[in-house]
């Protein structure tokens, strides 16, 4: 099996763990949707519902990201903006102690998976051409 294969194979597992991932949390979001959306909620329970929300948001970028036709600078933006929406999550997972680090430690893991992914892709599409 040749790295590019390797790389493919890698690129598919984590889109179905992702997908599977955002299947199986899928009410989480849903809750941080109705509290970020309530009129009648405080600022605190309106943020925590964004912050319920944002990461399947990640997901959901990153995931596209993994497809076959998303290469370049805008696979690039990609990544750097969905790394960013994450940083509010990881942010109140360190905030909250201990057990929360295992949301900041999911975090770095899959943005690091993902990261050494795509950056084939990423290379590939900043060479030269010819």
């Amino acid at each position: 099996m040749t790295y590019s294969s390797k790389l493919q194979l890698g690129r598919a597992l984590l889109a179905l763990f992702t997908v599977a991932l955002l299947v199986v949390t899928f009410y989480f979001p849903l809750i941080g949707l109705g509290y970020a959306l309530d009129r009648t909620a405080d600022f605190q329970s309106r943020w925590e519902g964004v912050l319920l929300l944002l990461p399947s948001v990640v997901l959901l970028l990153l995931l596209v990201g993994l497809l076959p036709f998303v290469r370049g600078r805008s696979l690039l933006w990609l990544g750097i903006g969905a790394n960013l929406l994450l940083l509010a999550p990881v942010i109140a997972c360190v905030r909250m102690g201990f057990p929360s680090a295992f949301g900041l430690l999911a975090a770095i893991v899959y943005s690091g998976a993902w990261w050494w992914l795509v950056q084939a892709k990423i290379e590939r599409s900043a060479r030269p051409a010819g």
